[in-house]
């Protein structure tokens, strides 16, 4: 997987990119609302990054946000398929470095990503859920440009409830600030 914007590549990750990867992953503020179904060590995660990046077909792609101007590796973005009928054909989820919050790197890879969902891997519709206690990441969801579909199932209950936004090709469109997000 690669698109960009202008200030992001998100490009599937390399084996180079686990120091990066590690620092953030081993960050408890970033971490809160994300599930952990392969537990807390940023190298497992990483490892199975990368067997699924290599497995043909693809299943999933997890790719790093990474800045154009440093090359940096500040998060994670996902895209996959689903097996929970009401979330739609692809579902995305991301994390970001806290060093990166607040400057909209991650609506602009969202937007990003949504645009690639559609057009290359044809998905009709791409949704994402967040943990009720976290709206920051509901708002990315928005300025994304994603609606909002209704209480979705938590994968765990111990944070809370979950609410789901959609996408949806046809409907949706690029935020006006991100016109420039493009697959590569």
């Amino acid at each position: 997987m690669e698109c960009q914007t202008e200030r992001l590549l998100i490009r599937d990750f390399e084996a180079g990119d686990r120091a990066a990867v590690s620092q953030w992953r081993s960050d408890p503020e970033v971490m809160r609302y994300l599930d952990q179904p392969l537990g807390r060590d940023p190298d497992a995660w990483f490892d199975a990054v990368l067997r699924f990046t290599a497995q043909d077909p693809r299943g999933s792609h997890d790719a790093a946000i990474v800045l154009r101007a440093t090359g940096v590796v500040i998060g994670w973005i996902g895209i996959g398929r689903t097996i929970d009928p009401g979330a739609g054909d692809l579902v995305v989820g991301y994390a970001l470095g806290r060093a990166w919050w607040g400057k909209g790197y991650m609506t602009e890879a969202l937007a990003a990503v949504l645009a690639y969902g559609f057009t290359i891997l044809g998905a009709r519709t791409i949704s994402a859920q967040y943990y009720v206690a976290n709206p920051k990441s509901a708002r990315v969801m928005e300025k994304a440009g994603m609606q909002p579909a209704g209480q979705a199932t938590s994968a765990n209950p111990a944070l809370g409830a979950s609410e789901r936004y959609v996408a949806r090709r046809g409907t949706w469109r690029r935020p006006d600030d991100d016109d420039s997000a493009t697959p590569a």
